[in-house]
């Protein structure tokens, strides 16, 4: 169909035979909470491909090449076309959920490197403003660790404690795609149920990430302008028109 799925790099680090492996998935899309990938990271990792013809395209400098190949449903695996197209039928309507979830992390992380850089820049200056203006700094950071922990889930600071169980839209994320993964009938209403959760954990979600850009941010960003300082840049409502 020419609909580029996937895009693998690599740069040699010595001369000679070199080797690319490909999972047989394709491009995926970026969970909440994860670093943004570096320029020429390799693409997120997404739901494996369907049995068919493939087309390879390699490029190396200037030269180019293509070539077909075939990939065929494992024989140990008895998993129906229906199935299969049913499952990833579910899996876009998730990574819809997933892409507004990424981007709000991805802002909050934003915001929160802001704030700290304005904290750094206020620490040890003389003047009420100038004081002022740190304590809101550190208050602002503590707000954006609220809202974050409502996507991501809250951390115990104790050693060994790790995560507790909570109900989060990353729980919610995890939580189906192992159901769904784990069976080779179609996805059952217990299934679908799952991403009906996640989509309206995820409204919530982003509903208080937008009102928190919206109000507090907008307070603190009023805040700092009234300084000399400048480091803000301007932010539309995640979802909007969606």
């Amino acid at each position: 169909e020419n609909k580029l799925i996937r895009t693998l790099q690599h740069k040699p680090d010595s001369t000679g035979y070199q080797a690319i492996m490909w999972n047989m998935t394709e491009k995926g899309v970026r969970n909440p909470g994860t670093p943004k990938p570096k320029k020429n990271a390799a693409d997120a990792n997404g739901i494996e491909v369907l049995a068919g013809k493939y087309k390879l395209v390699f490029v190396c400098g200037d030269a180019k090449d293509s070539s077909s190949i075939e990939i065929k449903d494992d024989p140990r695996v008895l998993i129906s076309k229906e199935v299969q197209m049913a499952k990833r039928a579910l899996y876009a309507r998730m990574q819809n959920s997933i892409v507004q979830l990424t981007e709000a992390t991805d802002r909050l992380t934003e915001a929160e490197d802001v704030a700290k850089t304005i904290q750094s820049q206020v620490k040890d200056k003389e003047g009420k403003e100038l004081e002022d203006l740190g304590k809101a700094s550190k208050t602002i950071q503590d707000s954006i660790k609220v809202k974050r922990e409502i996507i991501t889930g809250r951390k115990f600071e104790k050693q060994g404690y790790g995560r507790p169980y909570q109900i989060t839209p990353q729980g919610k994320i995890f939580e189906a795609m192992g159901y769904i993964n784990s069976k080779q009938i179609n996805p059952t209403n217990a299934d679908v149920k799952l991403v009906e959760q996640l989509e309206t954990l995820t409204k919530e979600s982003i509903e208080k990430v937008n009102k928190f850009f919206a109000t507090n941010w907008t307070e603190y960003r009023k805040k700092v302008e009234s300084t000399p300082l400048k480091t803000f840049k301007d932010y539309s409502p995640i979802g909007e028109g969606k």
